[in-house]
């Protein structure tokens, strides 16, 4: 047995008051002399010694009752033999907090996080100045830990902690925690793990392969929970166009999905687009559903679009909104390259017939390609092969995303257009096909009508289109290394999408002149390389939506500046002077840590961005208990005793008892209260005796 609180013993010296008392207060007996009464004589001595011996025992008494009452107050506790050390064994500790998102949920007591915050304090109170203790969160997982004392750990370091849109395995803060522990020359090494224990995000036993042991140290559970959730979460958001038009109706679908087990009816669903209102719906949800709703409107707008659907206000917000952005551009930039200056005149033409305004087309002879800087240029358009000794630019003009659109030259040879093919990684052409007599052509066989270059092509119900009449074209195939968009009845490729790295390719198989074909003259001629020209500028965007935590993976295409502006999602901006690398200059970025849209700037010039949203597990209703977190625990713990700490309930007994063994205090007090009640009779029975005697 050891006392949590020794000093108190001192208080000892006070039980030999009833020993002083006694011997103070020993009174003799008068003698009264009786001349013939000898019974009587005997009778006396007989009382007066059972007398005496009830006042040793009242004196014994009253010792213990002060002992007993001493000892209660100096907490004694009983320890198991592995742990009879002292009470002054110095103790390490690590308090995990979770500060997910999922952690802003409100009970009768407050938000979950502000009640696991209050028991960290009260955690904090049991470790005197000498022991180590470190805190740690999802917001921290990233930066270095260490265990120091508890002066440096002063209550604002636990009070500026914050929700946070971080959220993961409890396993990694465990794993993180763990090397403190070990590490430490301390006794008592203490993990606390403050949590709703979110069963998506505890899952410790799912690759036991990875997970340390835990050895020697006690694991306290702290299941701090709200009964009964009621949330709906903003799952997705996606465009169901791939060409984004100024002007033009736009439709999204957003999922939303039910994680509690209530039916929720007539939650409003609203889309936002640069911060206002554009459309809503209402949604009628069965738990575990996820539903699909629907939105349609009108981008008003260039450059950047932020959009994200949000939710009705529940248990947990954070989870309420979705993000997503589009590109508009204020104009789109197209470089158009030619061996013959006619080659290009039909197609310079549908293109500005289209919006003068908004296409700038800049015409110029191919073999001048090495004067410009293409990769200003939203779509570079070649027509023929003699750029061939230029192909290495073009070449990294599409490894850092750009878009080409290939017609054969009506001066091209075979030769000459299979080498620019081969460089670009297209299929070769077999020959060169040519009907001599005007009555003879090729036309179209099939259209894949899917194909995102047709979308809003067609009047309401039609899809149907008068194919040109081919009197010379390549014959050439995709080979399985692009899409078929258009092929001729002969087999062979009119209109193919390619990949090339991060920059995508169409390729005509036809030059754009009339002696090749009436492709030129024909009505679908020229909204569909408008639409091509719309296609290739959004479909080279990749879909950067991340989790927040997620470092994002920043495209610096030809940046100059070795500073690059970051503004945040909270309209904060970092500077940073990143590593790029790699074949399309990238780099990467974190941390990601708020959901919305990074901007990098170069100078002004937004150059790239990401989105970044929650992590979906975040949302989830569903709870471990203290004994089912036990159990998860159990299997990967040597010597260790696993213990629940119940809030509200308390702490520091419950944190003493686990340290230094069961307080008998309790047990102590019981025992002055009878030790009490038996010297009250006691010495009731000895003043009847004294006045018996007396008398």
């Amino acid at each position: 047995m050891i006392f949590l609180n020794p000093a108190v013993l001192l208080g000892l010296i006070a039980s030999s008051i009833p020993i002083l008392i006694h011997l103070l207060n020993l009174r003799k007996l008068k003698r009264i002399e009786f001349s013939t009464l000898a019974f009587l004589k005997e009778l006396q001595k007989t009382k007066i010694r059972r007398i005496k011996l009830k006042q040793w025992i009242l004196m014994i008494l009253r010792v213990l009752i002060i002992m007993f009452l001493v000892m209660a107050f100096a907490r004694p506790a009983l320890k198991s033999v592995s742990f009879g050390m002292s009470a002054g064994a110095k103790t390490t500790g690590v308090i995990i907090i979770d500060n997910s998102f999922s952690m802003s949920a409100v009970n009768e007591r407050g938000s979950l996080l502000n009640q696991t915050k209050l028991l960290a304090k009260q955690i904090l109170d049991e470790y005197s100045e000498g022991d180590e203790l470190a805190v740690l969160d999802f917001s921290s997982l990233n930066e270095p830990l260490a265990a120091v004392t508890k002066s440096v750990i002063a209550e604002e370091m636990i009070d500026g902690i914050d929700f946070t849109y971080l959220a993961g395995d409890i396993y990694e803060l465990i794993v993180k925690a763990l090397p403190v522990l070990n590490n430490s020359q301390n006794y008592n090494k203490e993990l606390y793990i403050l949590s709703d224990l979110q069963q998506s995000g505890f899952l410790l036993t799912n690759d036991t392969t990875r997970i340390p042991v835990f050895r020697s140290m006690k694991i306290y559970i702290a299941p701090i929970v709200k009964e009964n959730i009621n949330n709906l979460s903003a799952a997705n958001l996606v465009s169901n166009n791939q060409i984004f038009e100024l002007n033009k109706n736009i439709t999204f679908s957003a999922d939303i999905f039910n994680p509690s087990s209530y039916n929720i009816s007539n939650s409003v669903v609203s889309l936002y687009v640069n911060g206002k209102r554009s459309a809503q719906s209402s949604v009628n949800i069965t738990p575990g559903e996820t539903i699909q709703t629907e939105f349609e409107t009108v981008i008003q707008s260039t450059g950047l679009i932020d959009i994200f659907v949000e939710l009705e206000d529940d248990d947990i917000n954070f989870d309420n909104r979705h993000y997503l952005n589009i590109y508009v551009p204020e104009k789109i930039n197209i470089l158009l390259l030619t061996d013959i200056k006619s080659d290009a005149e039909y197609v310079s033409t549908a293109l500005q017939s289209v919006s003068e305004d908004y296409f700038k087309v800049t015409e110029d002879m191919a073999n001048r390609l090495n004067s410009y800087n293409i990769s200003s240029y939203n779509v570079v358009i070649l027509i023929g092969s003699s750029y061939h000794s230029n192909s290495e630019k073009v070449k990294t003009y599409l490894e850092s995303g750009g878009s080409v659109i290939l017609f054969p030259g009506s001066s091209s040879d075979n030769t000459d257009f299979n080498r620019i093919c081969r460089e670009l990684n297209l299929p070769q052409a077999e020959r060169i096909v040519t009907f001599d007599d005007p009555q003879s052509f090729s036309s179209f066989e099939g259209t894949d009508l899917n194909h995102p270059v047709f979308s809003d092509l067609f009047e309401s119900g039609k899809r149907e289109y008068e194919s040109p009449r081919l009197y010379k074209y390549y014959k050439t195939e995709s080979s399985g290394k692009g899409r078929s968009i258009i092929s001729l009845i002969d087999g062979s490729e009119f209109l193919s999408e390619y990949n090339y790295k991060a920059g995508k390719i169409f390729l005509f198989n036809t030059s754009p002149v009339l002696s090749w074909s009436d492709f030129p003259l024909k009505g679908i001629f020229a909204p569909m390389l408008s639409k091509s020209v719309y296609y290739l500028l959004n479909s080279n965007k990749p879909n950067k939506n991340y989790i927040a935590g997620a470092d994002l993976m920043i495209n610096a295409g030809n940046v100059v500046r070795p500073d690059i502006k970051v503004i945040r999602p909270d309209n904060t901006e970092e500077y940073i002077n990143p590593d790029i690398s790699g074949f399309n200059n990238t780099f990467s970025y974190s941390p990601a840590d708020f959901i919305g849209t990074y901007k990098f700037y170069s100078g002004n010039k937004l150059f790239d961005y990401a989105t970044v949203n929650f992590n979906p597990i975040e949302s989830q209703t569903k709870y471990l208990g203290f004994s089912e977190a036990e159990e998860k625990i159990t299997p990967l713990s040597q010597d260790t005793e696993i213990i629940e700490l119940k809030p509200g309930e308390n702490v520091a007994a419950t944190i003493s008892s686990a340290r230094f063994g069961t307080e008998l205090w309790k047990y102590f007090l019981i025992i002055v209260l009878l030790l009490a009640l038996i010297e009250m009779w006691v010495a009731k029975n000895t003043k009847k005796d004294l006045s018996e005697i007396t008398n």
